[in-house]
């Protein structure tokens, strides 16, 4: 099985396009433990989640790495068990569940979830609770949730109710963002109907970049001209 590594933005495309052919009902949030930030050099992502498919399925006995994904320290998305497979997550719960496994041990004491790990993980699953219509606050799960799990996991370290106000306020700007930037592309849908605007598919794939100063100039020169037509 091949495993791909992505930053945040990339993944979440990656998700837009996935054909999926099961509902999501549920989206698990663990700690691996081991291994842990030590593990990490930079560069052996794909390593650590080849060790960890080869104990999952080799001593674990399950049929492929539990995991969709695993967060590395750095930010980067590795993927792991088939998207439209239940994972090996919490039992009794993995019917219609997403997991994820921010690489790290987050028992107090240990590696701090903070930085570029945190960023990514709050800005993803924000992204992932709107994209699949989730309700956050029932369906977004620590592994230690459940009353028969035993674990600590995702680590005394992150306090629940912290993260959850956190994930939050991100959904929150995500919807903000998302609003706003449907506003900017039924702008430029509108432009280009009138033949103001050339290429509107480019403009979509930048509609969060400034617009350059000779594309104002062309637009305003054009649309200067048509009223000038007019009278």
């Amino acid at each position: 099985m091949s495993f791909l590594i992505m930053d945040t933005q990339k993944l979440k495309s990656y998700v837009k396009d996935f054909k999926w052919t099961r509902s999501i009902k549920q989206l698990h949030v663990h700690h691996t433990w081991k291994p842990d930030h030590s593990d990490y050099n930079g560069s052996n992502g794909i390593a650590l989640q080849t060790a960890m498919r080869n104990y999952h399925v080799n001593t674990n006995g399950w049929n492929d790495i539990a995991q969709h994904l695993t967060l590395l320290p750095d930010g980067q998305w590795v993927t792991g068990r088939d998207f439209n497979q239940d994972p090996a997550s919490i039992l009794g719960w993995n019917d219609g569940a997403f997991c994820i496994e921010m690489l790290g041990n987050f028992d107090a004491g240990f590696n701090k979830f903070t930085g570029q790990q945190a960023n990514a993980m709050f800005e993803f699953c924000a992204f992932f609770v709107l994209q699949m219509k989730l309700d956050v606050n029932a369906c977004v799960k620590f592994h230690r949730d459940n009353p028969n799990a035993g674990k600590t996991c995702p680590g005394t370290g992150i306090e629940r109710g912290w993260f959850m106000n956190t994930l939050n306020e991100k959904i929150k700007e995500s919807s903000n963002s998302s609003c706003a930037e449907e506003w900017k592309i039924r702008a430029v849908d509108e432009l280009a109907k009138a033949g103001l605007l050339n290429e509107p598919l480019m403009w979509k794939q930048k509609i969060n970049e400034p617009m350059p100063v000779w594309g104002v100039l062309i637009l305003i020169n054009e649309l200067f001209t048509r009223f000038s037509e007019k009278k």
